[in-house]
């Protein structure tokens, strides 16, 4: 039966059954009210004393919110008519709101909108749904439901309406807006529960724009003025580092004096203590930083700070260069406990050192080896890894002097000018240097830089080995090499032109990895029909692969007929009236090319170059191939004689295959010819 049937039925049965009913109604569902309402406030009794950077709430926490709403959906299940269902829903949607459950809080919170419009909730409902779509980060909606809210007027949410407001506005980045909401809590509402928070905020802002001055009487009424330990230690805190950021270390040390003596948690202490300490190091003062770590490692001994004040001690003596020293200090850190960033920092920077004085010990012995390299090496540790610059530069100017023209020498010298261009701002000096880098270390990368960076041209220098010169006799001569060619295929019979009794045709083959035959191209020509024999009959070979030590580019001549095939052919070697009139005819022929004599080709014929050969040890003048190590305009011995050429009339030699390495077939004409003009000259 609900509450209005109970109703109906207690107006007909007089009005002493009503007060008694309605007494006893009434008190069991405002019970349950009372004991949801209580568990959700020690829920937030436990929030107030926990860690404010917390990003989840606690077991016990969740349990108790969880109570809460439980109770008050009693309410709201069993008393629907009750003039306390408003509050009821209220307090599910909060309960939800401090659980993370924003979608069922956002639910609550709307049905007391809808549903009880003339509540006196209404206000409180507005609010807590503006809150719940921040978390949710739709500060659009956000902002609508904290204005309705606002319009209300209710002096008791005015402080939570305007800090939310203020929150929106520093999420959606309009800081002048976001500084003026935090400002009225900060000014207007010193009890506010969120009086702390706008002070951090309207100090963060503060910095950001640039002042602070501003920022510091923030933090500074914070400090003063929190409501809880936690939030005073919070304000001075920051107060202090902002005044230790921006030079102002007598104020920033009495800060963080006064916030240690204030503070209840002895943690807080000694981390103020440690800041006071960090202070007086950077005012120049390390006799008081050092009496101030001293105090908290006295005082506070295995803790955290004391690790981070031993830590600070040690790190006094490596800045003064006693790595030494300063070795024996970061051991001592491990004495306040190694679970810490204090021991990790320490065991990092010990490694480091070591790595400098084992580089040291290296160097000064006699018999080092790779002197230079390690000395540089020395340099690089101590710039980048201990950060000693002016260490690391005196490092990198000892090498250059004594290294000097050499490429540690170069190296350093280069570290030496940028270290003084980009660390030390002495862009001067630095250039200075790079001349020097740019005159006397030639063909090195730092020099390439140097040039560059002064404007100078930069030369590319490339050493070029010549390929090995490798001759292919043949298929048919005896001396024919059978790891070269492994299957040459003749060509088919085909009839010479009318009047002619010989043609020579000259094939340039590119070898595949398999061996095949993978391009034929014709490089001296003797007509469409037998042209096309030849590339048949090549592209049908098979030869050494590349891999195997063959070549992948081949030269190979063609004759028609076979030479083998002309009766009584004279092979004798050539006369040297042969070979006179030969090169005669090739120098006309030269001449009568004219421009185009230096323009490469791959037509032997245009050129009129003859292919080199080893031929004429197969015309009996038993003398061997050319040495591939030669230098090519060298590569024929004094007593040879040239490679032969369709201009020999008369006086033919056995045809060879050349290959391509040796082949100048697409060199240009003048350098061809220069092999030919010196065996001219020369007596036979």
């Amino acid at each position: 039966m609900t509450t209005r049937e109970v109703g109906r039925w207690i107006g007909l049965t007089g009005g002493t059954a009503l007060l008694l009913t309605g007494g006893l109604t009434g008190c069991a569902y405002f019970n349950t009210l009372y004991n949801a309402r209580l568990k959700f406030r020690e829920a937030q009794e436990i929030l107030e004393r926990s860690d404010p950077e917390r990003k989840t709430i606690t077991k016990q926490e969740e349990t108790l919110y969880t109570e809460s709403f439980e109770k008050a959906a009693k309410v709201v299940k069993y008393h629907p008519d009750s003039r306390w269902v408003d509050d009821a829903l209220l307090l599910m949607g909060k309960a939800s709101f401090e659980k993370g459950d924003y979608s069922t809080a956002l639910r609550k919170f709307e049905e007391i909108l809808v549903f009880f419009p003339d509540s006196k909730l209404v206000g409180e409902a507005h609010l807590n749904k503006g809150r719940s779509l921040i978390a949710t980060r739709e500060f659009a909606e956000a902002r609508e439901a904290l204005t309705r809210a606002a319009a209300i007027d209710r002096k008791d949410l005015r402080d939570d309406v305007v800090y939310f407001l203020g929150l929106v506005h520093y999420e959606q980045e309009n800081r002048e807006k976001a500084l003026e909401s935090f400002t009225e809590v900060v000014e207007r509402h010193r009890k506010s529960p969120w009086f702390a928070d706008a002070g951090m905020k309207a100090g963060e802002i503060s910095e950001s724009q640039g002042d602070p001055g501003l920022a510091t009487s923030f933090y500074e009424r914070v400090r003063a003025r929190g409501r809880t330990p936690e939030e005073r230690y919070r304000g001075g805190m920051r107060k202090g580092e902002v005044l230790l950021a921006h030079g102002e270390f007598e104020r920033a040390k009495t800060t963080f004096h006064d916030v240690s003596r204030r503070s209840t948690n002895e943690d807080d202490q000694a981390h103020a203590l440690v800041m006071k300490g960090r202070a007086a190091a950077a005012a120049g003062d390390n006799k008081e930083a050092t009496r101030t770590y001293d105090e908290v490692i006295e005082k506070f001994p295995r803790s955290e700070a004391a690790g981070e004040a031993q830590l600070a001690i040690a790190s006094i003596q490596d800045g003064a260069g006693d790595l030494v020293k300063a070795k024996e200090l970061y051991e001592l850190v491990k004495d306040q406990g190694t679970g810490h960033p204090a021991w990790q920092e320490a065991s990092s920077r010990i490694s480091k050192i070591q790595r400098v004085l084992d580089l040291r010990e290296e160097i000064a012995a006699e018999d080092v080896e790779e002197k230079e390299h390690k000395r540089y090496l020395l340099a690089e540790q101590l710039l980048e890894k201990i950060g000693d610059v002016d260490a690391a530069l005196s490092e990198y100017e000892s090498l250059a002097d004594d290294a000097f023209r050499t490429e540690w020498g170069a190296r350093a010298l280069y570290a030496q000018a940028w270290l003084l261009e980009h660390r030390l701002d002495r862009p001067d000096t630095a250039e200075a240097l790079l001349h020097r880098l740019a005159n006397y270390y030639s063909g090195t990368p730092v020099d390439a830089y140097a040039r560059q960076r002064l404007g100078y041209p930069i030369w590319k220098v490339e050493k070029l080995e010549p390929p090995k010169v490798v001759f292919i006799r043949p298929e048919g001569e005896g001396a024919t090499p059978s790891d070269i060619a492994v299957n040459r295929v003749p060509p088919r019979d085909v009839p010479l032109p009318a009047g002619v009794d010989r043609v020579r045709v000259w094939a340039r083959l590119h070898i595949d990895d398999d061996g095949s035959v993978e391009k034929v191209k014709i490089v001296k020509s003797a007509g469409d029909e037998i042209d096309a024999a030849v590339v048949e009959a090549a592209s049908a070979s098979s030869f050494l692969s590349p891999s195997e030590g063959g070549s992948a580019i081949t030269v190979l001549e063609y004759s028609f007929p076979p030479e083998d095939e002309i009766p009584g052919e004279d092979v004798s070697e050539p006369t040297a009236d042969d070979r006179d009139a030969a090169l005669d005819t090739l120098d006309a022929r030269d001449a009568a090319l004219g421009a185009d004599a230096g323009t490469p080709g791959d037509s032997l014929a245009a050129t009129g170059t003859p292919a080199p050969s080893d031929s004429l040890a197969a015309a009996g003048t038993g003398r061997a191939a050319p040495d591939s190590s030669a230098a090519p305009g060298d590569s024929l011995p004094a007593t040879e004689t040239p490679a032969p050429s369709d201009s020999l009339a008369g006086a033919e030699t056995v045809p060879v295959a050349v290959d391509s390495s040796a082949a100048p077939a697409d060199s240009v004409p003048e350098r061809a010819r220069e092999p030919q003009r010196r065996l001219r000259d020369r007596e036979y």
